[in-house]
């Protein structure tokens, strides 16, 4: 992993331009073409699916079209990290008062 960006070093070069177009590359690019109305909502975006489809590469290219405030979330290991106090983790994404407040 990238300790700087926090992006692993087998997605740094994820282009969003590169994925194919999809139902799902559609709507992450409505997403993306309205992030600025979905912010101040407080409105995520969330990707699901089966091992290896690509969400973590779809992630990582929508985060590097935007300004690099923007976290990235693993759910799974991520909370069970805040959970446990884990520092690191709590330093890179927040407390849980802090994720209560994203809406999805």
């Amino acid at each position: 992993m990238n300790n700087r960006t926090g992006i692993p070093k087998l997605f740094k070069d994820a282009d969003f331009d590169a994925i194919p177009e999809t139902e799902s590359k559609r709507k992450m690019q409505v997403w993306l073409d309205n992030v600025k109305i979905r912010e101040k909502e407080g409105i995520g975006l969330v990707l699901t699916g089966c091992n290896g489809c690509g969400k973590t590469y779809s992630a990582i290219s929508l985060i590097k079209r935007l300004d690099k405030s923007k976290k990235m979330v693993y759910i799974d290991q991520d909370l069970k990290g805040v959970l446990a106090g884990d520092k690191e983790v709590v330093k890179r994404i927040g407390s849980i008062e802090d994720l209560k407040t994203v809406r999805y």
